[in-house]
Parts: structure tokens; C-alpha cells; sequence
């Protein structure tokens, strides 16, 4: 009687040191399965259907989406016109702020490493984001590394006479647009400065800008634009190049001023680009810009 008291006493010592090592296992996390659900990962896309949801979301490491839709970010903006309300609004962002222009305010990300957004489906015409200031850049970088923006539609609410551009960037580098579509009024489409460089734009257009395509002052690095349209902006733009510079462009298409601008320039590399009728050499009098390219042209 008292060895079966023993064996039954082990059995359940044994049953329950099962039980016990079964139920330890569950609690683990890891790359085996079963356990707790994972947690939230940090780096998963955020998707924004307002400008204050997309502006408190920007941060080093940030993947955006914005749902389809047209935003102004002039109707968020303007809540901050007062210099107090602005200035304790920026006081709690580290990587956005709102700056004061002649005519309202516009946005400037700041500091950021690792950003993307983009639009909420391919069809870029479906998300639009406008500003109403005419002094006012629509995007501003300043001092960012690996930024992408793709599939958005991006200008200003009305044509015409202009000094923002629609996207600018000032010590910035790694920019990478793909399928875009940048409107004037912007005075240009994409304005570097500062030392920015290694950008590279894919499958998109710019147009109808007040002034041209694009205005690099100060490069440091690559610019490349593939599969991109040029069209109906008043000028072409200009690039004031140095030593470490250089502008490609793969299989662009450009308009009637963009070739009279672009056509003429001899330290721009051109691969399988259409081009319109050349009409005349570009008469740069009536800008306020110093900068002429090389007297040349392109076979």
C-alpha cells in the first residue's frame, strides 16, 4: 500500500511539473508559435485623413500614408497665425514647424531622417495637397536625410505670380519623388539649396510653375530625373553647378520653354530625351537670377 502511495505521489508530481513547463512555454514571445499577440510594430505605415494627423505623425523613421483626398494645409496652418500660438506649437515638435511668410504661414520639416509619404493609391491625380500662400513653399526640408514622396499631386490653390516653390529642400540629401505631379503656382517645381544633393525623381511632372522646373543653387551631389515631363511653366529653371555636381536626364519629355532653357545647356547629360521645337536662346532679363547655362546645345 505504501509503494502504490509513492508511485501515485510521483505520477502527480510529474503530471503537474508537465503542466507547469507547458504553461511557461505559452508566455514566451519570440520566433516560435503560440505566446502573446506581438506588439505593435513602431516602423508600420500611419494613415493620415487629415493635415494635423500627417504633420504630428512626421518623424525620423515614419512611413506615411495619406488616404485619398484633397488637403489644405493652409486651413490647419492658419490656426497658428498669432506669434504665440506658433511659437508654443513649435516648442512641443521636433521635427516640424510652422513658419511665419508675407502672406501666412507655411510648413517646414526639420531634422528628419528616414521619412516617406506618400499618396493612398497609385493614381496620383486621387491625393492632392495645396497651400494657399503665394510666399509660402508648399513642402520645406531643412537639413533631412532619405526623404521619399510618391504618388501625390502638389501646388498651390491659384496660378500666377508667385515666390514659393512647391517643394524645397536646403541641406538636404538621398531625396527620392517617384510619381508625382508638381503644379505652379510654385515660382518653381523643386528648389535645392546648400548643399543638397543625391536627388533622384522618377516618373513624374512638373508644370506650369511661374518661373521653370527646377533651381539648384549650391549642389553637393547627383541630381537625376528618369521618365519625367517638363511642361507649360514659363522658363526652364537653372543649375548652378560645382565641382561636386551633376544633372542627368533619362527619357524626359520637355516643352516648348523647358527645351528653349534645357536644350541649351552643355554640362547636363541627356539620355533618349524628347524635346520640342527649339524657337530661340532663352532671354533670362526679366529674372532675378544670375545664372545662364553654357552656351551649347544638344544633337
Amino acid at each position: 500500500m505504501k509503494m502504490r502511495n509513492v508511485f501515485w505521489r510521483s505520477a502527480l508530481i510529474l503530471i503537474l511539473a508537465l503542466a507547469l513547463a507547458a504553461f511557461a512555454g505559452c508566455g514566451q514571445t519570440g520566433s516560435g508559435e503560440g505566446g502573446d499577440d506581438p506588439a505593435p510594430d513602431s516602423n508600420a505605415p500611419v494613415h493620415v485623413d487629415s493635415v494635423e494627423a500627417l504633420i504630428e505623425a512626421i518623424k525620423p523613421g515614419a512611413e506615411i500614408v495619406i488616404e485619398p483626398g484633397k488637403y489644405n494645409l493652409t486651413h490647419f496652418l492658419n490656426d497658428f497665425s498669432d506669434s504665440k500660438d506658433r511659437d508654443e506649437w513649435n516648442q512641443t515638435h521636433d521635427y516640424a514647424r510652422i513658419d511665419e511668410v508675407f502672406d501666412g504661414q507655411e510648413l517646414c520639416i526639420v531634422n528628419v531622417k528616414g521619412l516617406k509619404i506618400s499618396g493612398g493609391d497609385d493614381d496620383r491625380a486621387n491625393t492632392e495637397l495645396v497651400t494657399e500662400p503665394r510666399y509660402a513653399d508648399l513642402f520645406e526640408f531643412r537639413h533631412c536625410e532619405n526623404i521619399e514622396l510618391e504618388n501625390l499631386t502638389m501646388g498651390h490653390t491659384d496660378t500666377g505670380e508667385c515666390v514659393g516653390n512647391v517643394l524645397d529642400f536646403a541641406t538636404c540629401t538621398d531625396v527620392n519623388l517617384r510619381n508625382m505631379d508638381l503644379y505652379g503656382c510654385g515660382v518653381f517645381g523643386i528648389g535645392c539649396t546648400d548643399g543638397t544633393g543625391n536627388v533622384y525623381v522618377f516618373d513624374s511632372t512638373i508644370r506650369d510653375c511661374s518661373y521653370g522646373t527646377l533651381a539648384v543653387d549650391e549642389p553637393d551631389g547627383e541630381f537625376v530625373f528618369t521618365d519625367c515631363k517638363f511642361t507649360g511653366s514659363d522658363w526652364g529653371g537653372y543649375f548652378n553647378y560645382t565641382d561636386n555636381s551633376d544633372l542627368t536626364f533619362k527619357g524626359c519629355t520637355f516643352g516648348d520653354n523647358e527645351t528653349n532653357c534645357w536644350y541649351f545647356d552643355e554640362r547636363a547629360k541627356f539620355e533618349d530625351c524628347t524635346w520640342a521645337e527649339v524657337t530661340e536662346y532663352p532671354d533670362y532679363s526679366e529674372y532675378d537670377y544670375d545664372v545662364e547655362p553654357d552656351d551649347g546645345g544638344q544633337g
